[in-house]
This record gives C-alpha cells, sequence and structure tokens, in this order.
C-alpha cells in the first residue's frame, strides 16, 4: 500500500490549501525526522516548525496559522495538520476487505439476530439472543454470550470477550483480550471469610468507544457499568462495576478505576492512575501519571501525585524533596546551638 498521487490531488481530495509545487509526486508517508524524497510528512505544531526546511519530505501538512513565506516546501494548510495526516492514513493505507459472511466453524446460535454483511471468523461463539448488527467484523476466539448487542460497523479483535447482556454501540473497536461484562469484584469480609454478592448488571459501551488490548471492563452488581461515548481506553485499563464514565474521557494504560467512581466528559487518566471506589471526577479534569486519587476532584482541574493535588502544589513538594538533606543539616546546627 502507498500514495500514488501529486500534491494538488491529495489537496482537493483534503480539502485543504496548497503552497508550492503541486506536481510534485508523493509516494509514501513517513515521520518529519525520517521522510525520504517522495514521501509526505506532517507538523503537528508550530513547536515543530524548526523541522520544516531541513525534512526531505517532498511535500508537508503544516498549520494554517504559520508564516511560510520564505519556505521553499511543498506547503498543504490545515486547521489540524494530524487530523488531515490521519485522514490521509486512513483513506489510502486502510482499506476494508471484503465482508466473508459466517465463516465455516463459527458457531451462532439459530436464536441470534446476524444482519447481512458481516465478517465472523472461524473459532467464534454467538450465543443465543444476541443481535450482530451490519457491518460488523469478529475475528477468531471471540466468545459472544447470551442477549448481547453489537451496533452497525463495529470491529471486534482475536480473543474478545463479552458476556451476556452486555451493549456494544456503533462503530465501536475491542482489540484482542479485551473483557467486556466480566463478573464485578463485590465482596464483603466476615468471620468465616469472603461473601460474594452476585453480579446481576450489565456493561454498556456507548457508540465510538475504543479498548485496548486486555482491558477489563466489569458488570455491574445492579444496573450498568457505563462507558460514555467517544471515549478511548489505552491497554490493560481496569473499569471496576458499577462505574459510569463519561463521554469523550481518555484513560492511558494500566489505569485502574474502582467500582461506582463517576466521570464528567472529557476527562484524563494519564498512565497507571488509579481512583478510589465511590469518587467523582468533574469535566475535563486531567489525572496526571500514577496519581492517586483519594477524594473528589471538582472540574476543569489537573491533578499530580499521591494522594492526588492540584499540579501546583504538587510540583512544589516534589522540588522541596531535593532540599531535604540541606534542611537536615540545618536543622542539626540549630540543634547544637
Amino acid at each position: 500500500m502507498s500514495l500514488d498521487l501529486k500534491a494538488s490531488d491529495l489537496a482537493q481530495e483534503l480539502g485543504l490549501e496548497l503552497r508550492g509545487d503541486g506536481d510534485v509526486k508523493l509516494c509514501g508517508v513517513a515521520g518529519i525526522d525520517d521522510a525520504t524524497e517522495g514521501d509526505l510528512g506532517f507538523i503537528r505544531s508550530s513547536k515543530y516548525m524548526k523541522y520544516l526546511e531541513s525534512t526531505d519530505a517532498s511535500a508537508v501538512i503544516v498549520p494554517k496559522n504559520g508564516d511560510y513565506n520564505g519556505s521553499t516546501k511543498t506547503l498543504l494548510l490545515s486547521d489540524n495538520p494530524y487530523i488531515s495526516f490521519a485522514q490521509v492514513l486512513k483513506n489510502h493505507y486502510c482499506p476494508e476487505s471484503p465482508f466473508e459472511g459466517i465463516m465455516e466453524g463459527a458457531y451462532v446460535s439459530s436464536e441470534a439476530n446476524v444482519a447481512d454483511e458481516v465478517t465472523i471468523e472461524p473459532g467464534v461463539f454467538i450465543g443465543a439472543g444476541s443481535s450482530i448488527a451490519r457491518g460488523v467484523r469478529i475475528q477468531s476466539g471471540t466468545r459472544i454470550g447470551k442477549g448481547v448487542s453489537v451496533g452497525e460497523d463495529t470491529q471486534i479483535f482475536a480473543n474478545v470477550v463479552i458476556e451476556d447482556r452486555s451493549v456494544v454501540g456503533a462503530r465501536v473497536i475491542l482489540n484482542p483480550g479485551v473483557v467486556i461484562g466480566g463478573d464485578g469484584f463485590g465482596y464483603t469480609q466476615t468471620e468465616m471469610g469472603s461473601v460474594k454478592l452476585p453480579q446481576i448488571g450489565n456493561t454498556v459501551l456507548e457508540d465510538d468507544v475504543e479498548v485496548g488490548a486486555s482491558t477489563t471492563i466489569d458488570r455491574a452488581s445492579m444496573g450498568s457499568t457505563i462507558v460514555g461515548e467517544g471515549t478511548k481506553i489505552d491497554n490493560q485499563v481496569q473499569i471496576g462495576h458499577g462505574a459510569k464514565i463519561g463521554k469523550h474521557n481518555v484513560i492511558c494504560s494500566q489505569t485502574g478505576i474502582a467500582g461506582s467512581v463517576v466521570t464528567g466528559d472529557h476527562v484524563i487518566f494519564a498512565s497507571r492512575a488509579g481512583i478510589g471506589d465511590h469518587l467523582k471526577v468533574g469535566e475535563r479534569t486531567t489525572i496526571g501519571p500514577m496519581a492517586g486519587v483519594t477524594k473528589d476532584l471538582p472540574a476543569h482541574g489537573l491533578f499530580s501525585g499521591f494522594p492526588a493535588m492540584p499540579h501546583q502544589d504538587w510540583l512544589k513538594m516534589v522540588g522541596m524533596l531535593g532540599q531535604l538533606p540541606a534542611f537536615r543539616e540545618q536543622f542539626r546546627a540549630i540543634f547544637k546551638q
């Protein structure tokens, strides 16, 4: 797969303003540092404009608001170069294979409802009462339980488990090893040991959710665990039973979200963040790497450290740690006096 078009044709395809030689032939894509003649590159923001004249790329997608009067490059001006470059990759490097129907070796219950234009590979199990919408692709080794609903154009990669009564929206992506609707971790301690509370709820993934490899999202004890529309979840994330994740959240790898947590829209969890059960996070708040959330957090905040605190406070505290040896010597001198 490769590009095979002129810069002017690509500009027209993407609806971008062209500056420079529109007859430049493009035959590939590359990062701005690695590009060679014939490649298309992109510069995401003005922060990286210093690489524009040094790159060997034949054409570059650049921010629209820059000053390029002195540039000798062929440029495609975009409001968002990242999105424009992503569109190039989608259009020219991610072709969809034709639908193959229910392939030999797959088990689909006679009581399941499977639409046309699907691909269900060998080794897939689909239980009674489940509904698979048009345009769904399901890879080998996947188990879909009873009463599951899967929306249009969803992609389910190898070895995914979707337990009974789960709801998966349209255009969802579930990467290999994901478990949706697994048994929630609900116990109480007694003198005789742990007593389990049966988890009789379900899990709901709204439209355009993406879930990374080996991530688990438990079903609620009652009601639903919900992941809001457009939320993107990285690999190896755990979301506990009864959590309510808002729309367009970003949850990075190895984050742990305990049961019954509620987040607003556009919340970001950086890698290895953790949050305790029954806590709330306001909209557009960011929780930094390895931060530990032990209490509710307000909207529009940036929090770091353990326990999680406003980021500026955490920076001050960390900055003081390096001064502790000097403080110790000063205290010793004071005590001697």
